[in-house]
């Protein structure tokens, strides 16, 4: 499918169930029709993704420019807001999380809830509140042997769970 074609289908075209499509399309004011023209089932993973590396990414410079001296500073009202709204943000979409009875979609609203939760704990490590173990690993011996025993435990259940099937 060409880019020009894509373009129409996810931004031009019918109503999406994007809040953020919803929202593009009423503020530019794209007309948006009321059929779907194309009938076509979404790809969950593809949109997963996009939406993975767009939050990624968007958080990822948002911490960088409230970070660098010549915008804000790690220690300026703006980083305080950054953090503790993406504390209650994630604490809004957690409550909503667990409200949601479907699997596949829990996964999914679950992504963007542990990204933005993790702003948090990123300027919380960042003001020297947390410790964090992947920064000191030799300090933290016993966590980081138990951590690789769990992945080692699991391995060795998933071969267990593949020979019987």
């Amino acid at each position: 499918m060409p880019i020009r074609r894509l373009k129409q289908v996810i931004l031009f075209s019918a109503k999406t169930g994007c809040v953020f499509f919803s929202w593009l399309q009423t503020h530019l004011r794209i007309p948006v029709s009321r059929t779907q023209p194309i009938k076509a089932q979404k790809n969950f993973a593809v949109i997963t993704t996009v939406e993975l590396i767009a939050l990624l990414w968007t958080f990822y410079l948002v911490l960088l420019f409230t970070y660098d001296h010549t915008f804000f500073g790690d220690r300026h009202p703006v980083t305080y807001l950054i953090a503790f709204g993406s504390l209650l943000w994630s604490l809004f979409l957690i409550r909503n999380l667990f409200r949601v009875k479907q699997m596949g979609y829990a996964i999914r609203y679950a992504i963007p809830t542990v990204i933005i939760f993790w702003n948090f704990v990123e300027i919380m490590g960042r003001w020297n509140v947390l410790d964090e173990i992947w920064v000191k690993p030799y300090e933290y011996w016993f966590e980081m042997i138990l951590t690789l025993g769990i992945f080692v435990a699991l391995f060795g259940v998933s071969l267990l769970e593949k020979r019987t099937t």
